[in-house]
């Protein structure tokens, strides 16, 4: 894990073992453990982590995954920081919007 550890720059989530039963999960970044998270937390809790992360320490986001980060960040765990949603990110809601409304009647 070390090894994996040392090539993380910008945060991630770093599993110790399988993903099915991890012995440990870590989120790395800059080259060293900025946290770990309690394994019956799992995927999602890591992930909840490393929006945490990313948000406190103000990383940027990776720019391939800038719009899923936003995502989860304002939409599901509603951290607000001022800006407006991506258009693309508001594409995407009101897609899901429809096919709701579609799905309820």
């Amino acid at each position: 894990m070390k090894e994996l550890v040392q090539k993380c720059q910008n945060p991630r989530i770093v599993f110790e073992g399988e993903l099915e039963g991890p012995a440990a999960i870590h989120i790395a970044g800059e080259k060293e453990v900025i946290c770990s998270v309690p394994v019956e937390q799992g995927l999602i809790g890591a992930t909840v982590c490393l929006v945490a992360v990313y948000y406190v320490f103000m990383f940027n986001y990776p720019p391939g995954l800038s719009n899923l980060f936003i995502f989860l960040q304002k939409c599901l765990l509603q951290i607000s920081d001022g800006k407006k949603l991506p258009t693309t990110l508001i594409s995407f809601l009101d897609g899901i919007n429809a096919v709701g409304s579609q799905c309820s009647n």
